[in-house]
């Protein structure tokens, strides 16, 4: 049978304060996700305030409601046969996206999420390079402030979706040099079978056509192997 802690060991329990392990925790956390869930929240608050702007559509939002309600067939034949071919992947995901609602605050909405995401990756970025959490939050802080960010954030246009990419792309870049510097390198090896090839194996279709393999690890010098410049056999 278990019986309650006297006075004088609650006092004593009272008195040691909070646990430092749950502390150094919360601390932990905090430095861990803060630096970059601040600016995104930021972000996200400048980007929904005075997101329906009355119901105003600027021209290039105009064109981007215009080409999402078009076919697949009509679309295609408007961005290879005009000059939007550069958002052609962007109007692709609108035809589809439209399906839930073709007001200017829904069709703004993946501006609005690619312009949060952008600026946690901006973050995250700052603070990867610098070592430094504070180094990420004003990064990220000062994409957010930056009106223009605001701005394209508000606006159904492809230009938040193609700085989310340019970050993520970044970020990919440092990982590589992060792991070539660990000595961790990545390779990737493939094949492709031809037609006589598919005849000898007796393959009738385009099966086991083209093969890759991608591997991650270690790497091993061999002396055996050379590097040559590409072409170098030409005159």
């Amino acid at each position: 049978m278990s019986s309650a802690p006297t006075g004088t060991a609650a006092a004593r329990t009272a008195a040691a304060g909070p646990d430092p392990e749950r502390t150094a925790g919360w601390r932990a956390a905090a430095a861990r996700y803060l630096p970059v869930a601040v600016p995104a929240v930021t972000m996200a608050v400048l980007a929904v305030w005075g997101l329906p702007r009355q119901n105003a559509m600027g021209n290039d939002e105009i064109v981007t409601l215009y080409a999402s309600k078009l076919g697949l067939g009509q679309l295609a034949r408007m961005v290879f046969g005009h000059t939007d071919i550069f958002h052609a992947l962007y109007y692709l995901f609108m035809h589809f996206w439209v399906v839930l609602g073709a007001s200017p605050t829904v069709i703004r909405i993946p501006s609005v999420i690619a312009a949060v995401a952008a600026v946690a990756l901006a973050a995250h970025t700052g603070r990867r390079l610098s070592g430094s959490g504070w180094t990420g939050l004003f990064a990220g802080l000062v994409m957010a402030l930056t009106p223009s960010t605001s701005f394209y954030a508000q606006t159904a246009r492809s230009y938040t979706m193609v700085t989310l990419c340019v970050l993520a792309s970044t970020l990919a870049l440092v990982r590589a040099l992060e792991a070539e510097a660990a000595g961790v390198r990545s390779t990737g090896i493939g094949c492709f079978f031809d037609d006589e090839m598919h005849a000898l194996l007796g393959i009738n279709d385009y099966s086991w056509q083209s093969l890759y393999h991608f591997t991650v690890g270690g790497a091993i010098d061999d002396a055996r192997l050379s590097t040559l410049p590409p072409y170098q056999f030409q005159p």
